[in-house]
């Protein structure tokens, strides 16, 4: 068996191409991956790869246990529905989502937020029940 090495490019646009996007360097992106679509992980390439491109995304119900630091490359991103997982941190780079207005995270395992979350400063929405929060950042 021999073994195929892709570029980061590479194994996002097949990953796109397998769940049926069609990708466009002009276009900005609107993803719902709920349901086990991840299983667990969500790769590092995938937030590299829309890092000015995507601008709602949902990953509801796919028992991840973490949020790689990347999301923070999201610089557009304004939706981030993350329920219904097994989350038990979210990643400081999160304060770096700038152009966040609605924020879900409920049905995780969060014990506090990173203190970056208080720089969200175009956060409107935010829902964070059913968590098993014992603090949250002074800011």
């Amino acid at each position: 068996m021999s073994k195929v090495f892709l570029s980061e490019e590479e194994i996002v646009k097949e990953w796109l191409e397998n769940h049926g996007i069609e990708f466009s360097e002009h276009l900005s992106y609107k993803i719902l991956l709920d349901t086990y679509v991840f299983k667990d992980i969500i790769p590092n390439e995938f937030f590299f790869f829309f890092s000015d491109k995507l601008i709602f995304l949902s990953i509801c119900s796919n028992g991840l246990t973490t949020i790689p630091g990347s999301i923070g490359n999201l610089s557009e991103l304004k939706t981030l529905y993350i329920n219904d997982n097994e989350i038990e941190y979210l990643p400081e780079s999160i304060g770096s989502l700038s152009s966040l207005t609605e924020f879900e995270c409920t049905t995780n395992k969060l014990t506090g937020l990173p203190n970056s979350f208080g720089d969200l400063s175009s956060l409107e929405i935010f829902y964070i029940n059913d968590n098993e929060f014992k603090e949250f950042p002074s800011t």
